[in-house]
């Protein structure tokens, strides 16, 4: 009964101590929702950051937001924060960062010093957007876009929707786990301005923390294939030289199996199961007679892209397929030196086999 008592003041005295604590108005403060880092000389980086500013409409009581952007060259090695605080009438508060943007030139150089000066602040999420520039991450969280969202919403929002449909998941949590575990690289989508829109370009590879090339878009869909299982799935499908049939609703499930794992040539199996709706077609199908067909096409073409992204991959070696860490499973003597080493020469076997349903096809 005594300890019962000691544990109700313990639990009393924490509830007291979190009610201690200040609230924050939100018109005392700025909330940082946007981060990009560029190379600004061999010495200095340009960190720029994009914050709401709340104001009441007249006569509507409605809330409009508007982005407030702020840059600071700073010293390499140095943190941003006491020069950009230096820019702000208000604190700054960045437990609502929703994306960091790097420049392509800085991230050739490395990104860890940077990506870990965020992972160590605990009022981050792990769940953040990361994404590489072509070009620089300045350009875009300065560019007036034509949408009502702010910048930081709109580029979260578009990186978000092409991860359910046909972008590999990758988040700050991702690109930490890839890069500190053994057997496998990181990456980040690769963003690019187009006159008043961002695109996804493709998929920026990493050798360690540094950006060495990237994947272009059309090879997002089959990389996600092979990297991840998913639901939801999107995928066009090359009927011919003018003609695609949309996949829609895609379940797909990856499975690994690796031969001869503790020698110089392992043999990696990667087996794909795909499940999706025919939903339309630029040229007219007979969906009875054709969809077999189709799904032959399909199985042939991912197949095929596939097999292009793997010898890529291992040209540039690079592993952000994480092969070196399916292999790891199955070899005791499993080491980063001799992997890295054999690479180039791994045997990956691809198959892929898939099953449509057809639900309405336009003409």
């Amino acid at each position: 009964m005594e300890k019962l008592k000691r544990m109700a003041v313990a639990l009393s005295s924490l509830l007291l101590l979190v009610g201690c604590e200040q609230p924050k108005v939100v018109d005392d403060i700025r909330i940082v929702q946007a981060l990009g880092y560029d190379y600004y000389d061999e010495s200095h980086i340009l960190g720029t950051i994009t914050t709401p500013i709340y104001a009441h409409t007249g006569g509507s009581g409605q809330v409009q937001a508007t982005a407030d952007t702020y840059s600071v060259v700073s010293h390499i090695g140095r943190t941003l924060n006491t020069l950009l605080e230096s820019r702000s009438e208000f604190p700054l508060e960045i437990g609502k960062l929703l994306v960091i943007l790097y420049g392509k030139d800085l991230a050739k150089g490395g990104l860890f010093p940077y990506i870990d000066v965020v992972n160590r602040n605990p009022d981050v999420g792990r769940t953040i957007s990361l994404a590489v520039v072509d070009g620089r991450a300045e350009t875009i969280l300065n560019h007036k876009f034509t949408t009502d969202q702010l910048v930081s919403a709109y580029l979260n929002d578009l990186i978000q929707h092409n991860t359910k449909a046909s972008f590999p998941k990758n988040n700050l949590h991702e690109f930490l786990y890839s890069y500190f575990g053994d057997g496998m690289d990181p990456f980040m989508p690769l963003l690019k301005l187009k006159q008043h829109h961002v695109e996804i370009e493709g998929i920026a590879l990493f050798k360690g923390d540094n950006y060495v090339d990237y994947l272009p878009f059309e090879y997002a869909y089959p990389f996600k294939m092979m990297f991840e299982s998913f639901n939801d799935g999107s995928y066009e499908v090359p009927i011919n030289r003018n003609h695609y049939m949309s996949i829609t609703n895609i379940s797909s499930k990856v499975d690994y199996k690796v031969e001869n794992a503790s020698s110089n040539r392992p043999i990696i199996y990667i087996n794909v199961k795909e499940k999706g709706f025919l939903r339309e077609s630029s040229s007219t199908m007979q969906p009875k007679q054709n969809i077999k067909e189709i799904e032959r096409i399909m199985e042939r073409t991912l197949e095929r892209e596939g097999n292009q992204i793997l010898e890529m991959l291992k040209k540039l070696g690079v592993d952000p397929l994480r092969l070196g860490d399916k292999v790891r499973s199955y070899d005791r003597g499993w080491s980063e030196e001799k992997w890295r080493a054999i690479y180039p020469h791994v045997t990956v076997k691809l198959d892929v086999r898939t099953t449509l349903a057809q639900t309405g096809i336009i003409e």
